[in-house]
């Protein structure tokens, strides 16, 4: 009943979003902000993104990811992704968002999904587009504010790259316009560096890509983890099989998400190799994939189990 009731595009579970994303939040009252300060995912590069009162931080925050769910959801209902409309991918990414490996705190990852989704947003505008050139100076403009965030996600670069020439008919300066747009942020963030003075030390702790020596997360929420493990392995197998059956323009929309989730994955192995941040990358390619698999189960009753079961999973990690 429930996931039938998420498979409706009717604005007022757009509304159940917003209230679930700040119902999943709730148990951030509870944690320690000694804990949650300890963890590289709330205190990144020195910056702490946490701040008082706690209610307001925990508000802000599920209202970011529901805004992010809904866009999302517009991004995959324009483009018609799903074989119906429905607010699947949103509650995906709010339920991702709200498993307790996040620890319940604004943090630096989930503001740069924002400029990801924006990236995805224009990459998907280009299929069929004449006048491209505005557009694909987004696309590097919103990658190159993330590069600038994140660094690891230099590795969307060539993924970018790749889907100009994939989504539609690439001219020279398709190229060249990206780069340019890739390069804008860089130049005003070289600048402000240079100005005070911390050109050199950034150059040595962010863009060779070291490994820093940090005590590495202790995952202890097996629960959500596993299964959803399991149905992301199920719905990728899933989309590799069927994937040929779409429209073409709706196979090389999912292609470009099936290897946004394989560039995602291939973050863990730079800087940081914490979990937490691949978990935090990964969720946007993932709320779509699972998404267009819980669209394409034929028996209700399957998959009203299997998304019963993940949300015992999460209950289950918030009290054992």
């Amino acid at each position: 009943m429930l996931l039938e009731i998420f498979k409706s595009n009717k604005s007022i579970v757009g509304v159940l979003v917003v209230i679930l994303s700040i119902v999943l939040w709730m148990p951030g009252f509870f944690i320690s902000q000694e804990v949650i300060l300890k963890t590289q995912v709330a205190n990144f590069n020195g910056i702490d993104f946490l701040f008082s009162p706690r209610w307001l931080n925990i508000i802000i925050t599920s209202l970011l990811i529901s805004g992010q769910a809904i866009y999302l959801n517009y991004i995959v209902s324009t483009n018609k992704l799903l074989k119906s409309n429905s607010f699947l991918v949103a509650v995906f990414y709010v339920l991702l968002n709200g498993a307790g490996l996040v620890l319940f705190s604004l943090n630096l990852l989930l503001v740069v999904n924002t400029l990801v989704l924006l990236l995805i947003h224009q990459l998907f505008k280009l299929y069929n587009l004449q006048q491209a050139n505005a557009t694909i100076f987004n696309v590097g403009f919103f990658l190159g504010l993330a590069v600038v965030l994140y660094n690891p996600f230099i590795l969307l670069l060539p993924l970018a790259i790749f889907g100009i020439a994939y989504v539609r008919t690439p001219k020279g300066k398709d190229f060249l316009i990206l780069i340019i747009g890739f390069l804008v942020p860089f130049i005003y963030w070289v600048t402000y560096l240079y100005l005070n003075n911390q050109l050199i030390f950034t150059i040595d702790n962010y863009l060779l890509f070291h490994s820093d020596k940090i005590d590495k997360v202790i995952i202890k929420n097996y629960y959500f983890l596993s299964f959803v493990s399991f149905l992301s392995i199920l719905a990728i197998f899933n989309l590799i099989l069927l994937i040929g059956r779409n429209v073409v323009k709706t196979r090389k929309l999912l292609m470009m998400v099936f290897l946004l989730m394989g560039v995602s994955a291939l973050t863990y192995f730079f800087k940081l190799q914490d979990l937490r941040f691949t978990y935090l990358i990964l969720i946007v390619p993932l709320s779509i994939i699972l998404a267009n698999f819980f669209t394409g189960i034929k028996k209700r009753a399957i998959g009203e189990l299997a998304f019963m079961l993940l949300l015992v999973s999460i209950i289950l990690d918030y009290f054992l």
